[in-house]
């Protein structure tokens, strides 16, 4: 891709790579599905910006929106955030959320990601990451097993569109490793909106173990 300066066969290009990333996650998907039932996930955390994290993931959304007319819009309330948190877990909610996103809303829909920081009564702080989709929605039915795996939502627009029915679940559980929390609203034919908090934790001065604020 660095060495190809025609622009018709960098897309061709991207595309490809694209879609490799998107195998490679599903099969990481599966294995992590197969390593929480076996001997459990852990968390390796490390210092970075969150906000240019989450960013960086939807700007590797922007191609396949535009080709659907997705309007794709990506918002923090803080210009950047550094925290203790896992790349490779976080990615993975993030990644799921936001294909689950674009997979289920329509030509012309909308698509918002939203990033802020909370301190609740516990005293803590706490990130918010939010997507919000003018999608299909979901039925109240299958919210009730929306976290479980290999489920799908059952109607016809949904059975159209390719699965394995493990995201959501391997999302939940992620997100419980993080200490975290996720909440789903969602409404049929007018949209869907994941709601995931998880806890701020900052790296100590003195680089023993970490601290949350």
């Amino acid at each position: 891709m660095k060495e190809v300066s025609d622009d018709k066969q960098l897309g061709r290009l991207t595309l490809m790579h694209r879609n490799a990333l998107r195998l490679l996650n599903l099969v990481n998907q599966l294995l992590d599905f197969r390593k929480s039932e076996v001997a459990g996930l852990h968390l390796t955390p490390a210092e970075g910006d969150i906000v240019a994290f989450v960013r960086h993931i939807c700007a590797s959304f922007l191609m396949l929106s535009e080709k659907k007319n997705i309007h794709l819009t990506f918002y923090s309330a803080v210009e950047s955030l550094n925290m203790l948190f896992d790349e490779d877990k976080m990615g993975k909610v993030v990644m799921n959320l936001l294909s689950n996103a674009v997979k289920f809303t329509p030509e012309g829909g909308k698509i918002d990601v939203h990033i802020s920081e909370s301190r609740r009564s516990n005293g803590f702080a706490y990130i918010e990451f939010r997507v919000s989709d003018t999608g299909i929605g979901m039925s109240s039915d299958f919210m009730k097993r929306l976290y479980l795996p290999f489920e799908q939502e059952t109607d016809d627009m949904a059975r159209n569109k390719v699965g394995s029915g493990l995201g959501l679940s391997i999302v939940y559980s992620l997100v419980q490793i993080m200490g975290g929390t996720i909440d789903a609203k969602s409404e049929k034919n007018r949209g869907t909106t994941f709601t995931v908090v998880i806890p701020l934790r900052l790296a100590a001065p003195d680089g023993d173990g970490d601290t949350e604020i």
